[in-house]
């Protein structure tokens, strides 16, 4: 059985890009709905996921969210891409220059 190789992060912000047609409400969101479509692997969205929250938490800028179980929070304003796009391209540019 062939197994695939594991993507990098900065090859997984690429997937995030150039999915802009799935964006909803929130990146991580976007993760999940490209691995319901097996764009992504649901590992490749807790890896994403992970990286968000760590990034982003460090801004100590975030909105919460009210759903009908719990709270969620959002590091953009919700439903925006443009802010997402520029924190995108800062990070794949970012990764690029590292190798990570």
């Amino acid at each position: 059985m062939k197994t695939k190789k594991e993507r990098s992060l900065r090859e997984l912000l690429i997937v995030l890009r150039e999915n802009q047609s799935v964006f909803k409400n929130g990146l991580c969101v976007l993760a999940y709905r490209l691995a319901k479509q097996k764009v992504l692997t649901f590992k490749e969205v807790t890896k994403i996921q992970n990286f968000i929250t760590r990034e982003c938490k460090k801004n100590k800028k975030y909105y919460i969210v009210e759903n009908d179980i719990s709270y969620l929070p959002f590091y953009f304003p919700i439903n925006k891409w443009e802010p997402r796009e520029k924190w995108l391209d800062k990070w794949i540019k970012k990764l690029e220059t590292t190798k990570k």
